[in-house]
């Protein structure tokens, strides 16, 4: 593997061409942010799914709390 220039950190690999991080310590930095994002994700999906079950009980609500129009 030969150095990239400018970047101690940084490799590329002859037979791939491919560029090769060795700095563990971020990849594990990105593995936890990754995590962490994935984990609001659910986080905001629950909530978005909790805010329309309310709104979908407080329609109903409104329903049978409304004049029915055929009486």
């Amino acid at each position: 593997m030969l150095k990239v220039k400018g970047h101690p950190d940084l490799y590329r690999d002859s037979t791939s061409n491919s560029i090769i991080n060795s700095d563990r310590e971020a990849l594990l930095i990105a593995k936890r942010r990754k995590q962490e994002i994935l984990q609001e994700k659910r986080r905001i999906d629950n909530i978005e799914m909790e805010v329309k079950e309310i709104k979908d009980t407080l329609k109903e609500i409104l329903k049978l709390l409304s004049p029915n129009k055929d009486d």
